[in-house]
């Protein structure tokens, strides 16, 4: 075989094709033909593709170095086997081989092959061109080449070629190249297998070499923050070893790789966990600091991948001193960093980082206000598309959360959810630090969930945990993470759903989790929590001994392994005393009871002010010393778990609904007790306090009646102590804002609870944001507005069964019992003829919301005497609210309907009129802000019904319809005749156009304020048609007015 030459010339070979000669077409026979280059080293094969009966090509480039005699290629086929063989001499001047530059359109290479026997006469045709090395290196390097194809060719070159060591190298770091983009494993494999190759062919004492064994180690480096194998970590480290061993350390390259292998024992800290690497990290690095020289411009850098050394022992270990050492470092690094260092925001981003883990070990506020501030002001000084952007908003977002948990503000974690959001978008799947972002957007969403309870959240969450599971490899040190995460989320669900599965899904992810974990890893009593956790779950769904006993072995062992001190040390002993009070109701051993209390009381006690947790470890310390009432009778025992429920109500940063509880359990159990009527005051005046933070403006109007159906009794029940004490004036404003706090909402967009993309997500996140920040400035507000004299009441606060079968019952009882005293209290008088009636504006709450007061009275079947219902007094009409009555009032005088109504009773938001374009629903109703709104007149079915599980809040459709700015509307309460609605409501027209106004102003006029007697007129006189039967009594009385 002729030998290869020894230039640095590379062949390109392309558009080749394979014809049939004209006079020879038999070549249906022939199937798969393949070219093989046999005069080349690696002698590649081509599979040609036919294109016609009698062509084949192959429109692949072909780069190769050839022999300088030419280039025997060989013809076969899959089916008949040798076709012929071909020779292209190069050396011959008719093969003129240009370079590409100056190759012309058609100037193609053309040769017969000598036929096989039987085979029919074939020929070859293609373009060559010519390279020189550098040439083909600088074409590679602009991404026009693959590397993989590269690094075949320059595998051929002769081994006495001194280009052929520059071109393996230059391989290495395409590869690399690549890598970056890729976040591809067998990219980083391939740039090892290429620097190994050059290392073999360099002696130790070049400083070629010793670049290139430093290529080695940081190319390991990289593929084990994909891979997280060991091994990867170990050979990286081998090889920088391998070549310090041999240098001085005044050699120019030493401080980089000694700084390269501190850096690599760091990594490998991380996935072994073992002390020594970061032990031996540090003292490396801290060698590099103490031979760098104050003027070294690489002095940041190195200064700040020590300070990481030192906070990754400080995560593992917990040794303050590390962290302290951490931040003098880092702290140092910046502060000698010139302007516009480019690795300025990342010394930020790990000075913030250092503040957060110390935060997350002392829950002390302003460390995690620090971290705050270091890693918004990396963030400002990062560009767009820089390639840590991502981890920079992913970290600045585990502030906001870490700041979230210890004060509950909204802001925070909704903050810290755009910005896992924001960063989500910039990752491929490969990312490295795609993982730790899914993580802690899953987090983030889990917490809102917990303070919120909107089901989209939690949704979300788990999508985003099982994608960062799956994407995480196994014997990945974060795979231990991963799970645990997991495993909390499917709780929750569980929680939710009730599904077994989920549970046992859960004890399964969160024991390997454990499993997994070192003994003396600074996560495993927040493991081992977590398992004690799941186990109390599952005993609270069997009841059995076995997972209450496992859930104390676990929580027994997490407490045993968290120092004194520890911020999450409270949490640990306090679900502890939860386990031993559930096992002492289980089997009464009493030393599970004097345990709980011990351990409950210390939780209490340890818990600082201001954690968003006191008031639920309050609450639970109330209930155990009620439940040690009821075995005891000690009377001590009721008055400390009165105080705990008093202290758990009074405590602002803990969650509302948590609050709301108490302070019910509060006025209860000090009406229990008889206490004196100022404490029974206090009680319920806290509890209309907490009934707007329990509904707030950060939650969504839907969440917002969901929340007040939970406490639809409040204000009945406030108002009534009121009056008892003969607080009048209290009374009224108490009841008032129940009502208030739901007819005094607009409705807001709600988004469907399907999963969104990134980009909607970010945009409703944003949305969301900015409402919240709305919400605490108007807070904030009213809190400024309140201090004023004068002004200390500004926008504070100020008991509805349907119709029963025997109506007549129904309507003497209200009248007895309700209406004929009030008149008698009012001096109502039945007027003369010619006297007008007097109007009475009727604001119901709790049950009477859903009873015809109007139409109180006193019917026999036959002719009523008059003086024996309420019509025959005065004028009725309905208001939600009492501040809605004095609005409407005051508004200068200033809509065709449509029959249809639809009434969804599970969800009343839903009800709305059915048009003829699709249905107009209550909650879009309250969105509108109707100024010169006057009258609605909505002749359909239960256009004024409340919703049956808050009936003290108003949430039908007239009174939406006053939200949305009417000021009259008139409504039914229950399913009415169509044999008598036109009637009716052609006398109420006639009556509101002809009224006293109208004869003033010379023609008629139609003004909603006349509609209250305009509708009284109406069913006055169909009442005189049809009489007071039953069904002639059905006919009339749900017609209602409202408003003014």
């Amino acid at each position: 075989m002729s030998e290869v030459c020894n230039t640095n010339r590379i062949y390109t070979i392309k558009d080749i094709v394979v014809e049939c000669s004209s006079d020879d077409r038999e070549t249906s026979a022939i199937d798969g033909l393949v070219l093989s280059f046999m005069d080349t080293t690696t002698r590649p094969r081509l599979d040609l593709t036919r294109t016609s009966a009698s062509t084949w090509k192959q429109e692949n480039d072909m780069y190769m170095l050839v022999p300088e005699d030419g280039i025997l290629v060989l013809l076969s086929s899959e089916s008949t086997g040798d076709m012929g063989h071909a020779y292209i001499d190069t050396i011959n001047e008719s093969f003129h081989v240009p370079t590409e530059d100056s190759i012309l359109p058609g100037n193609r290479l053309e040769q017969t092959f000598e036929q096989a026997e039987g085979a029919p006469t074939l020929s070859i045709s293609c373009k060559i061109y010519t390279f020189e090395l550098d040439r083909i290196l600088r074409k590679a390097s602009k991404g026009h080449i693959d590397p993989l194809v590269l690094y075949n060719v320059v595998q051929q070159m002769p081994e006495d070629n001194p280009m052929k060591i520059y071109a393996l190298h230059f391989c290495g770091e395409e590869f690399v190249r690549v890598s970056r983009m890729s976040h591809n494993e067998l990219d980083l494999r391939a740039a090892i297998k290429a620097y190994q190759d050059t290392a073999e062919r360099l002696s130790p004492d070049d400083q070629r070499f010793v670049a290139c064994m430093n290529d080695i180690g940081l190319a390991y480096s990289k593929c084990f923050k994909i891979t997280g194998k060991a091994k990867d970590a170990e050979a990286g480290i081998s090889a920088l070893q391998q070549v310090l061993a041999t240098m001085e350390e005044e050699h120019t390259s030493f401080l980089t790789l000694l700084c390269n292998l501190g850096s690599s024992l760091s990594d490998r800290f991380q996935s072994t966990g073992t002390v020594a690497d970061v032990s031996e990290a540090i003292h490396t690095l801290q060698r590099v600091v103490n031979l760098t020289s104050d003027d070294d411009p690489e002095l940041p850098s190195r200064l700040t991948n020590l300070g990481n050394a030192f906070l990754r022992r400080f995560d593992h270990i917990g040794q303050f001193s590390d962290s302290s050492e951490a931040i003098r470092i880092l702290q140092h690094a910046i502060s000698i960093a010139p302007e516009g260092h480019e690795n300025l925001p990342a010394m930020l981003a790990n000075l913030g980082n250092v503040f957060s883990s110390r935060f997350e070990h002392t829950g002390d506020l302003s460390d995690i206000s620090e971290s705050i501030v270091h890693r918004q002001h990396g963030l400002q000084l990062t560009p767009d598309g820089h390639e840590y952007l991502p981890a920079f908003l992913t970290n600045l977002g585990l502030s906001f959360s870490s700041r979230f948990q210890a004060t509950g503000d909204v802001i925070d974690i909704s903050e810290a959810i755009l910005l896992h959001q924001r960063a989500l978008q910039s990752y491929s799947d490969r990312d490295e630090y795609l993982i730790a972002s899914l993580t802690n957007l899953a987090k983030s969403l889990s917490l809102r969930f917990l303070h919120t309870g909107e089901i989209i959240d939690i949704s979300e969450a788990i999508q985003a945990q099982r994608r960062a599971c799956s994407l995480t490899p196994n014997g990945h040190p974060e795979i231990r993470n991963q799970l645990n995460n997991l495993a909390s989320l499917l709780t929750i669900r569980f929680e939710l759903s009730k599904e077994p599965a989920d549970l046992s899904e859960a004890i399964q992810a969160q024991q390997h989790a454990v499993s997994l974990t070192p003994e003396g890893h600074i996560g495993l009593p927040g493991f081992l929590s977590n398992l004690g956790r799941l186990f109390f779950r599952r005993y609270e769904s069997h009841n059995k001994l076995i997972d209450i006993s496992e859930a104390i072995r676990f929580m027994q062992k997490a407490a045993d392994l968290t120092r004194d001190g520890h911020p999450r040390l409270p949490y640990l002993l306090h679900t502890l005393g939860i386990s031993y009070l559930c096992r002492f109701q289980l089997i009464r051993r009493p030393t599970d009871i004097s345990q709980a209390a011990e351990l409950m009381q210390r939780s209490f006690h340890l818990t600082p002010n201001g954690h968003p947790e006191l008031s639920i470890r309050a609450n639970n310390l109330g209930r155990l010393y009620m439940f040690c009432f009821e075995i005891s009778g000690q009377t001590e025992l009721f008055n400390l778990s009165l105080s705990a429920y008093r202290q758990a109500a009074r405590i602002p940063t803990g969650p509302p609904s948590m609050s709301m509880m108490a302070a019910k359990k509060w006025a209860e159990l000090s009406k229990m007790s008889l206490a004196s009527p100022s404490e029974l005051l206090e009680a319920h005046e806290h509890i209309i306090h907490l009934l707007s933070l329990n509904a707030g403006l950060e939650n969504t109007f839907r969440r917002r009646h969901e929340l007040l159906i939970n406490s639809s009794q409040s204000s009945t029940a406030a108002a009534a102590v009121a009056l008892s004490a003969d607080q009048l004036d209290k009374a009224l404003e108490w009841l008032e804002q129940g009502q208030l706090e739901n007819a005094g909402s607009r409705a807001d967009s709600s988004h469907q609870d399907g999963l969104l993309s990134m980009d909607t997500k970010i945009s409703l996140e944003g949305e969301a944001y900015k409402h919240l920040k709305l919400a605490k400035e108007r807070d904030e507000l009213l809190k400024t507005i309140r201090n004023i004299p004068g002004f200390d009441s500004f926008l504070r606060p100020k008991r509805c069964d349907p119709p029963q079968d025997d109506v007549r019952k129904l309507l003497h009882t209200l009248w007895a019992d309700l209406v004929e005293p009030i008149l008698q209290a009012l001096a109502i008088q039945v007027p003369d003829d010619n006297t007008r009636l007097p109007r009475i504006w009727w604001c119901p709450t709790g049950p009477f919301a859903f009873l015809p007061i109007h139409a109180a009275g006193i019917y026999y079947h036959g002719k009523s005497t008059p003086g024996t219902c309420l019509a025959d007094f005065a004028v009725s009409s309905y208001i939600p609210t009492l501040s809605t009555l004095t609005r409407l009032r005051s508004r200068d005088d200033p809509c065709t309907t449509k029959k249809g109504i639809l009434l969804e009773i599970t969800n009343p938001l839903e009800s709305g009129i059915h048009l003829y374009d699709g249905p107009l629903k209550l909650s879009e109703i309250m969105k509108k802000n109707l100024a010169n709104a006057d009258l609605a007149f909505m002749s359909a079915c239960q256009t004024s019904t409340g919703d049956e599980n808050l009936p003290e809040e108003v949430v039908h459709l007239a009174a939406g319809m006053l939200a949305a700015g009417y000021r009259s509307v008139v409504a039914t309460m229950w399913s009415i005749s169509d044999q008598h609605a036109p009637q009716l409501a052609e006398t109420f027209y006639e009556n509101l156009l002809n009224n006293d106004e109208s004869e003033v102003l010379g023609g008629a006029q139609l003004n909603g304020k006349h509609a209250a007697r305009a509708l009284h007129v109406a069913t006055r006189r169909l009442r005189e048609r049809l009489g007071d039967s039953t069904e002639a009594l059905l006919a009339w009385i749900p017609y209602i007015h409202v408003g003014i």
